[in-house]
């Protein structure tokens, strides 16, 4: 009987090791996450969307991460937005609290202006924020949440912003947040977003966190054809790589007549996903 418990022992033995180790990477400090600024192209804005996995780099929970460690990520991230400059910005995966919370801690260290998340628009919503940072005003911001899937509730948040960089065009931004493991709930998840946002009349520029790669029966693709978008290039480097796990799953689609120019994943480590960086002008408008 000792001897059949010991290889269970073993391995419960692994497990537990493997687990301290997981837990003392995240409350280590976080490395610097700047890189070299890119240039803005003319005429053109830039976006960027990114899961902040709650602040804790990778995907353990907030209780086991020492709060001066979030702090600090917190802070690298929002040091990191500041560096692109952009336009927009779309979270997924950040979580309220007093002020805020998050998505607010993120835009003061970034020096955005203005910042939406669910709760601030929907008065306390409880599920992992969908949220927008910007240097402009974020108009007539609109959250939904998507039908429940397998974990934590997930939703979106809309809002108008006017683009010097376009001529003034406003553009309706979109972050986005999708079921992580189920493609049926995704596929539902989808086809709600697409009739909510069938009517804008707004240019659109949707970002987030889809879960899914572009494939021909993927929710990206799904969601492109539903809304007549247009996704960013892509090179193949992944936005998520974690145990692994090596995918492309964070997106950013536009409609006419914008168009993406230019599309980039930054190395940083933030996060469990990857920044995904775009360049959008208006089709036809190369000055």
């Amino acid at each position: 009987m000792m001897k059949r418990r010991k290889p269970i022992f073993l391995v419960s033995a692994l497990l537990l090791g493997a687990s301290a180790c997981y837990v003392g990477a995240a409350n280590s400090p976080p490395a610097s996450a700047l890189s070299q600024p890119h240039p803005l192209l003319p005429g053109t804005a830039r976006f960027v969307t990114l899961n902040i996995v709650h602040g804790t780099r990778m995907p353990v929970p907030n209780l086991l991460v020492r709060a001066s460690t979030e702090d600090a990520n917190l802070r690298a991230i929002g040091d990191l937005l500041a560096s692109e400059r952009p336009t927009v910005v779309a979270l997924q995966e950040s979580i309220h609290g007093a002020e805020g919370g998050q998505t607010a801690a993120i835009a003061k260290h970034g020096d955005f202006e203005h910042w939406a998340d669910d709760a601030s628009v929907t008065s306390g919503s409880q599920r992992h924020s969908s949220s927008l940072l910007s240097p402009v005003a974020l108009e007539d911001p609109r959250s939904e949440t998507l039908l429940r899937g397998t974990t934590r509730a997930k939703g979106w948040l809309g809002a108008t912003v006017a683009i010097d960089a376009l001529g003034g065009m406003r553009v309706r931004v979109i972050s986005v947040h999708l079921d992580p493991l189920s493609a049926g709930v995704r596929g539902r998840q989808v086809a709600q977003l697409a009739k909510e946002l069938e009517d804008e009349s707004l240019p659109l520029v949707v970002m987030g966190d889809f879960n899914c790669a572009w494939e021909e029966t993927g929710c990206v693709q799904d969601l492109a054809k539903r809304l007549d978008l247009d996704a960013a290039p892509s090179d193949g480097t992944p936005t998520y790589a974690m145990l692994g796990i090596r995918r492309s799953l964070d997106w950013v689609l536009v409609s006419s007549p914008l168009e993406i120019r230019s599309a980039r994943v930054l190395p940083a480590n933030v996060s469990d996903h990857k920044p995904v960086v775009v360049e959008v002008g208006v089709r036809g408008d190369r000055s």
